[in-house]
């Protein structure tokens, strides 16, 4: 009865110390992630480009990461079509709602951040795999982008007064969803590549635009659409 006493207590004291040993020795360790993502969000702004720093926390031993990305996107051009009406000051002729008008210009800086999530797919027994293909999902915003209000046509003459369906927005705030896939690809104990694509589906809200406040629409900046990114990852810490 004593030997087995002793034999239980000794390999629940074996047990106990083997769970401390495995969360010693999880082997998390960090990355910082410089890239591009292009934005395909047509509506006259073409596939503009933002370029990012990401930070990511990764236990190559478990599946899922997070990380906290920060970007900017660069000012670029824009041209868009609608409906109005327009009419000079101190004139009493107004041209009818259906006159077509093109509005351009350039877009401002637009600061983006986001905080993503990731889940590893496949067989996780070899944690320092050349490949590691992935699912990622996460949230992300923006703050004060828009319009450049000196750049665009839709002011360029101070005599006309428009009332325009679509109205550019000049500044706005930002929440979005996205989700997507991609894989990570190992070049050496130090670097990665990593490569993703998806959708982001953006929503806005104006704070400053033309108008008499009627109009049916704004156009915005940054929206909703497919995006494709590509950036260098270092590691941080040897995971060890």
């Amino acid at each position: 009865m004593a030997v087995v006493v002793v034999s239980t207590t000794a390999n629940a004291q074996y047990k106990k110390l083997s769970v401390k040993e495995q969360i010693k020795n999880v082997r998390t360790y960090g990355g910082l992630t410089l890239g591009s993502t292009m934005h395909f969000m047509g509506d006259g702004k073409g596939s503009p480009q933002s370029y990012y720093i990401e930070l990511t926390t990764i236990n190559p031993e478990a599946r899922w990461f997070t990380s906290l990305r920060g970007g900017v996107m660069l000012p670029t051009n824009f041209a868009f079509g609608t409906i109005g009406k327009a009419r000079f000051t101190g004139s009493t002729s107004i041209s009818p709602r259906t006159s077509a008008f093109t509005v351009s210009g350039k877009t401002t800086p637009i600061v983006i951040g986001e905080l993503n999530f990731g889940c590893f797919l496949g067989s996780l027994e070899n944690s320092e795999a050349f490949f590691k293909p992935f699912l990622t999902f996460g949230f992300n915003g923006q703050a004060d982008g828009g319009i450049n209000k000196n750049t665009t046509n839709r002011s360029e003459n101070p005599m006309v007064l428009y009332d325009l369906d679509k109205e550019p927005s000049y500044a706005s705030i930002g929440l979005g969803v996205k989700g997507g896939a991609g894989f990570i690809l190992r070049l050496s104990n130090t670097f990665s590549l990593k490569v993703e694509g998806g959708y982001n589906l953006f929503g806005n809200l104006s704070y400053d635009e033309d108008g008499s406040g009627t109009h049916i629409s704004n156009y915005h900046a940054f929206t909703s659409g497919p995006f494709a990114s590509a950036g260098l990852n270092f590691r941080l810490g040897k995971g060890e």
